[in-house]
């Protein structure tokens, strides 16, 4: 995180050529490396859900922090306020032929991670979930298992199992941010203006 606010405090001028490329990139950079971290903050407190809730806004600043990058004609289209981040996926993607381990190409993987995120990217069941958790009360003689109820998480309480898993998923996300910046370098090479 701290090398990319570093990277982005030099004002990077992508090849795009274009100082409305740069500006945005340079808005919609800041936006994701605030997401990031507001995400990583109410996971550590312990807002599970609301963390989660984050996670498909993530994706979406990701989708078009790299369109208007990589893409001359969606730098206008999202300055506009007329890109939505799944036709950004879509124009970025498309530049290059990258598969994913397992033989996934990059557009189909993009499209998967925002589909199964929009379960929660509304306040439904599934994101509330993300609240509850187990509380052992006793052990059962017989087979030893834990009993106890299932809780609300009104504490907060860090749920090990679900901080965990949003930290994980951060992770992959935070090396997907610095994938775009590095790897499709071949595409757009970045110089301080």
């Amino acid at each position: 995180m701290s090398w990319i606010s570093s990277f982005f405090e030099k004002e990077p001028f992508p090849d795009l050529d274009s100082t409305r490329a740069q500006s945005n990139g340079l808005l919609i950079g800041n936006h994701l490396l605030h997401l990031i971290r507001a995400c990583g903050i109410l996971n550590g407190l312990g807002y599970h859900s609301a963390a989660v809730s984050l996670l498909r806004s993530l994706e979406e600043a990701l989708d078009c922090f790299a369109a208007v990058l990589l893409v001359p004609s969606a730098v206008e289209k999202w300055d506009e306020d007329k890109l939505r981040a799944s036709n950004a996926a879509k124009e970025w993607t498309m530049l290059g032929e990258y598969i994913e381990p397992g033989g996934i190409a990059l557009s189909e993987y993009r499209n998967s991670l925002r589909t199964n995120l929009h379960k929660y990217s509304h306040c439904s069941r599934e994101l509330c979930n993300w609240n509850l958790y187990f509380k052992p009360m006793s052990t059962d003689p017989v087979t030893g298992k834990e009993l106890g109820p299932i809780e609300i998480n009104t504490t907060p309480y860090i749920i090990d199992r679900n901080g965990h898993a949003i930290d994980a998923y951060e992770t992959a996300h935070l090396l997907e941010f610095i994938y775009i910046l590095w790897t499709f370098a071949v595409l757009v090479t970045f110089h301080a203006a």
